[in-house]
């Protein structure tokens, strides 16, 4: 099985120093690592330049955004799966791509749990559901940095939504999920320390904006079903612990 691990970066040579170290700590050998590089002005290029022999492709020029960045990585990767480890992100441990590999995956979409960083600090984790359904996929945060994606489904999609801004990789997952009727998986461990200074951890309710108006897009007669029923969903014991406990450890992260 071989493993692409793709990188976007734009003038964060920083956090592409430490997801490049990141990337290269894991024990797996077989896997492929894409940078992407927006025509960063700062030392990112030459981060990328320092670990050329470690790095199988590089590109630095202009693009469309973020999601245009991701979708040029598609593009030029040959795994068998995909993930976006992006500048500032990293895997949780060295171990993350040989565990993966040895759960003999076959589902087309593989998730499994993160933990959310803000300056360094490690402060809240996020699990997973045990099944991932449409109504987790429109109300529920699955990041692309803890999805590992077959790249042929990727293909087969077409990539990214360009014209979604900042809710485009969960606008896939829905798109897969309900009209592609693909396949997914949990995994029972955390993938990655997620950089919350991202650009959609900032825009909370675009991205569920836009996660609602996808959703209404692709699924519009069952669209409504799903909104009333998080009425009352939204009120079970489990999901009021959850929110509260990420709401509680997001507070006491900023003391």
């Amino acid at each position: 099985m071989l493993f692409s691990v793709i990188t976007i970066n734009r003038n964060n040579a920083d956090g592409l120093r430490k997801t490049i170290a990141s990337v290269l700590s894991q024990d797996f050998s077989q896997y492929e690592y894409i940078v992407i590089d927006g025509a960063s002005t700062d030392d990112s290029v030459q981060v990328a330049e320092d670990n050329a022999g470690s790095i199988s492709a590089f590109v630095s020029e202009p693009d469309k955004g973020i999601y245009d960045a991701m979708n040029k990585g598609i593009r030029m990767a040959h795994g068998d799966y995909v993930i976006f480890m992006n500048s500032g992100d990293t895997f949780a441990d060295c171990r993350i791509l040989s565990r993966v590999a040895a759960t003999a995956p076959a589902a087309d979409f593989l998730i499994g749990g993160m933990r959310q960083r803000r300056e360094g600090r490690r402060y809240t984790a996020v699990e997973m559901p045990a099944t991932v359904t449409a109504y987790a996929l429109l109300y529920r945060n699955f990041c692309h940095q803890a999805t590992f994606a077959r790249r042929q489904v990727l293909l087969e999609l077409d990539g990214y939504d360009l014209s979604v801004k900042v809710a485009a990789d969960a606008c896939l997952l829905m798109l897969a999920a309900i009209v592609y009727r693909k396949t997914f998986a949990t995994l029972p461990f955390c993938i990655c320390d997620y950089d919350v200074t991202g650009m959609s951890s900032h825009c909370i309710d675009v991205v569920t904006a836009e996660k609602h108006d996808y959703f209404r897009r692709i699924a519009p007669n069952v669209y409504p079903d799903y909104v009333y029923a998080h009425r009352w969903l939204r009120l079970l014991p489990s999901n009021v612990l959850r929110v509260a406990r990420l709401r509680i450890t997001t507070l006491l992260s900023r003391f």
